[in-house]
This record gives structure tokens, sequence and C-alpha cells, in this order.
């Protein structure tokens, strides 16, 4: 891992970009560190190359990146998102559950695909905006799984039944599985949230109204104002009260506290 293009750049290269793409306020990904890396690479390249984008990146950030940089130059594009977990991250690297190439044409993808000659893992080698839109795809599924249990966890509250029970017998369908069946104060991190904002930012911007996307943020950001307000109730108000906040990081094995349920809780509860 460098910060920096290596120089001189030798003859076929593979370079992986793994800068971050956070949210905009308009909820859309940063992408200036990829367009700056773009940049640099263009002036820098003097023999075939390939830039393999591990990044997370909008749909047709790819295509889009090619025909405004890339056009009449010895560089080929891949699309190969990472799935890596928090803490989890090296584990993940060696047993990824697949291996995701999107290319334009059978060569490049063939040589992308030589760096995982020693792993064996599912293989989808598709065109550059599928493998884009797998790896958002992805998450936009977690974070409505997750956001589902949630509501069906204050759908048992209401009528006096055992949210444990009923994840339990929700997991063990095979159709369905046990995984982001834990009901609690949602998700948080580095990548669910932006991830999520920015597919809805995405199909908005090509007149698309994710309106179940919408509901699962929605559903996640009531989930810790739902906590303040239970402690309203069985504390019979707040003034006053001393209360520990057991855990900061948004996940377990993990110091990352970005987007951290915690933190929208301690805001909340010194309002």
């Amino acid at each position: 891992f460098v910060p920096s293009l290596p120089k001189p750049i030798e003859a076929d290269t593979v370079i992986m970009i793994t800068v971050g793409t956070p949210s905009l306020s308009s909820g859309a990904a940063d992408l200036s560190y990829i367009y700056h890396i773009a940049e640099e690479l263009r002036g820098a390249a003097r023999q075939p190359l390939i830039l393999t984008m591990k990044s997370t990146v909008p749909p047709g950030t790819g295509v889009k990146l090619m025909q405004r940089y890339f056009k009449d130059t010895s560089i080929a594009y891949v699309s190969n998102p990472e799935f890596l977990r928090e803490g989890q991250a090296i584990w993940d690297w060696y047993h990824p559950s697949r291996i995701i190439i999107g290319a334009e044409d059978n060569e490049t993808s063939k040589i992308v695909r030589q760096l995982y000659s020693d792993i064996n893992a599912p293989l989808i080698i598709t065109d550059i905006t599928s493998a884009e839109t797998i790896k958002y795809a992805a998450n936009a599924f977690l974070v409505t799984k997750i956001s589902f249990i949630n509501e069906i966890a204050n759908l048992c509250e209401a009528i006096d039944a055992n949210i444990d029970d009923v994840a339990k017998g929700i997991g063990l369908d095979p159709r369905i599985g046990p995984d982001f069946l834990r009901a609690g104060l949602g998700y948080g991190g580095s990548c669910f949230p932006k991830d999520a904002r920015a597919i809805d930012f995405s199909a908005l911007n090509k007149g698309y109204d994710f309106r179940l996307l919408k509901a699962t943020i929605e559903v996640n950001t009531r989930q810790r104002i739902l906590a303040v307000h239970k402690l309203k109730q069985l504390l019979n108000g707040l003034a006053g009260k001393e209360i520990a906040l057991l855990g900061l990081a948004f996940k377990p094995d993990t110091d990352d506290t970005r987007e951290a349920p915690s933190l929208d809780i301690a805001y909340l509860l010194c309002e």
C-alpha cells in the first residue's frame, strides 16, 4: 500500500485504488479522491496498465472515468469491489464469499483474475457498471434487513411478543438466514450509512425514487430516537440523571465510531 503513484509506472502494472468515498451533505458519494488519482494517473502512465477500483463508487462511475480521463490512453479500467468487514478484513481477503470483476474485455479481466489464483471463491465476470451495482445492492439489502428486523422488534413490543424468538424462527428459514436479524439500535460505521445514502442519491439522479431504501434509512434514524424516548419513560424524565453508554464503536471488534448509534444517542441525551 502506498499513498501516491509509483514512479516510473512499469508496463502491465495493476494498480488498485482503495481511497475513501465519504458522503457529501447531499448524500452523494464524494469522488474527489478518485478524480485526483485518475488525473494523476493519466498524466503519469506511459505504458499499458490496469486500474482496478476497490473503492465503493456509484454505478456508472467507471464508465465516466474512462470517458473523461482514460479515453485514447493505454489505461484499462476494472471494477473489483471489496467485501471486507471491519475487524475481520484479513480473513475476508483470503476467504471471500465471492470475487466480482467488471471489465470491458476478456483479456483485462483474465489478468485481474490471476491476482486471486490462490483463493477459492465463486467468481463473477461482468461489465463495469454491473460490478459497481453488485456492491451497492449488497449493502442496500443488508441495511434493509437490519431495519426490517428493527421494525419487527417494535411490533413485537406493541403486541407483547418475544423478538429474540421471532428472529430465530425467521432466521431458520434457509431463504432468509440468521445473519443481520439482531434487533437493536440500527446500523452505523463507515460503509452502510454512506452507501445507503449514495445509492438513494444515485437513484434520484437517474429519476428513480427508491422508496424502500428511503424507508430503511428513516427507520435506522428513528431507532436512536426511540431508545432515548424509552429512557425518558423509564426514568420519568432525564433531567439530573446519570446515564452510562457501554461501548462507543458502531460494532464489536473495532474501534470505529463513525456514525455509531452511541454518538447519536449521546447527542440526544444532552439536548
